[in-house]
Order: C-alpha cells, then sequence, then structure tokens
C-alpha cells in the first residue's frame, strides 16, 4: 500500500512557497545591479519556474505511487443512431505518457536549476558589496537573497529525494 494522498498533500505543500519566493524575488530585484552576474535575477525567476515543475513532477510521481503504478482509464462511449442501433466504443489512455512527458520536463529543469545554482555559486569568491562601479560588483540584498534562496533549496530537495526513497522502498 502506497502513500495516501493526504500525507502527499502535507509534505509537498510547503515546497510550493520556494519556487514562489524565488519567482517573486526574481521579479522584484530586477533593477538591482549586479554585473558580476548580470543574468542573477532572470535566473532566479527560471529557477522557481523549473523548481515548480520540478515539484509538479513529484507530486504526480507520489500520487502514481498511492493509486498505482499500472493505472490505465477506461472510459466507454455509447452512440445511438436514428434507427435505433447502438454503438459502444471503449478506449484505454494509459497515464504513462504523461508520466514520460513530466519526467522530460522535470530532467530539463533538473538541468537548469543546477547551471543556475552553479553560476550562482561561481562568482561568490570574486564579488563584493561596496563600490557600484566595480565590474565583480553585486547587490548585497538580490545575491545573498539568492544564494540563501540556494541553499534552502538544496536542503529541500535533498529531504523530498529522502522522502522518495523512503517511500519507494517501503513500497517494495
Amino acid at each position: 500500500m502506497g502513500p495516501s494522498r493526504g500525507l502527499l498533500f502535507c509534505v509537498f505543500s510547503p515546497a510550493f512557497i520556494m519556487p514562489i519566493i524565488n519567482f517573486a524575488v526574481g521579479l522584484n530585484r530586477q533593477d538591482d545591479a549586479c554585473p558580476v552576474y548580470k543574468d542573477i535575477a532572470t535566473n532566479l525567476i527560471g529557477s522557481g519556474v523549473s523548481e515548480f515543475c520540478l515539484l509538479i513532477f513529484f507530486t504526480y510521481f507520489f500520487n502514481r505511487l498511492a493509486s498505482g503504478y499500472d493505472k490505465v482509464d477506461v472510459f466507454t462511449t455509447t452512440t445511438t443512431y436514428a434507427d435505433g442501433s447502438k454503438k459502444v466504443e471503449t478506449s484505454k489512455m494509459s497515464h504513462l505518457k504523461w508520466f514520460a512527458g513530466l519526467t522530460f520536463l522535470s530532467f530539463v529543469a533538473t538541468c537548469y536549476f543546477f547551471i543556475v545554482s552553479h553560476n550562482t555559486f561561481r562568482v561568490y569568491h570574486r564579488m563584493q558589496y561596496k563600490d557600484s562601479n566595480q565590474d565583480n560588483y553585486c547587490s548585497k540584498t538580490l545575491y545573498q537573497t539568492a544564494f540563501a534562496l540556494l541553499i534552502v533549496t538544496y536542503v529541500m530537495l535533498f529531504f523530498t529525494l529522502l522522502f522518495i526513497l523512503v517511500l519507494w522502498c517501503k513500497k517494495k
């Protein structure tokens, strides 16, 4: 027996806060100066979107885990013709196509997230917050917020993956 949907809601609801915060900080800080990493605000927006996509994937994955991997929806359509005859058609839809699409989307989102985080960490040692005329300047609020959000996201990602592993092992 897999995890209940209530448990999944409780675990994943707080996790959706981080992408929203990333997106909001990126939008609010578009005008902050950061010559050392010009795309930091844009990448915060992209990071928020990619994290959101990843969480949608995890939520869908756990929903499948809770309801069974082999779920196939069966649809029956009955058509009645003018002469009184009926035609019954049955069609099946596997959730595998959605799962494959979300897997690809989450892979792309994860790659983007790690590229963005690498760029944020890469400029850490060569930046300064005092002289805005220098090439290695970045707004202290913008950079430290982005840095902290990445650290918190990594911690949440670790615990989410740990949760996946525990539930996966429990299912088997």
